[in-house]
């Protein structure tokens, strides 16, 4: 079960930086048109009607994606640290948690976003338990 954690957080870490490095490199304007793009050619409907184009909201969003990013490499640090930094690993999962939280505050404060944003929050909110369950459960078989 530890092998399966590790390749959850291998592949959460590369997603981030891969999907944050966009962000900052052409814009989250343009990544969420392209992720947006996708999900709605597998689901159907249009998942991102925009929001991030004015010069505010995207220079935080590049700035803030350099921190994400670093958030990634550390989850692909930590993927090979597990037994030795167990308690990082928990508190990096929940600080992914406390992500997807953030968005429900959003959501009750300014309403409900694309479909885009419902699947991010619903991945936020339900990897970290899951990956903390199978973590957990793998600490426990390896004793």
């Amino acid at each position: 079960m530890l092998t399966v954690t590790r390749v959850c957080l291998s592949l959460l870490g590369v997603s981030i930086i891969a999907i944050r490095g966009m962000m900052a490199v052409i814009g989250p304007s343009t990544t969420a048109n392209f992720l947006g793009d996708i999900l709605s050619a597998v689901f159907g409907s249009k998942a991102y009607s925009g929001g991030f184009e004015h010069t505010n909201a995207d220079s935080e969003m590049r700035v803030l994606a350099v921190f994400f990013a670093a958030y990634g490499a550390v989850l692909l640090w930590l993927s090979t640290r597990l037994e030795s930094h167990k308690e990082w690993v928990y508190g990096a999962i929940a600080l992914y948690f406390a992500g997807g939280v953030t968005r429900l505050f959003s959501y009750a404060s300014v309403g409900w976003p694309d479909a885009l944003f419902l699947l991010l929050m619903a991945f936020e909110l339900g990897a970290p338990i899951i990956i903390a369950v199978i973590f957990t459960f793998g600490l426990r078989v390896q004793r």
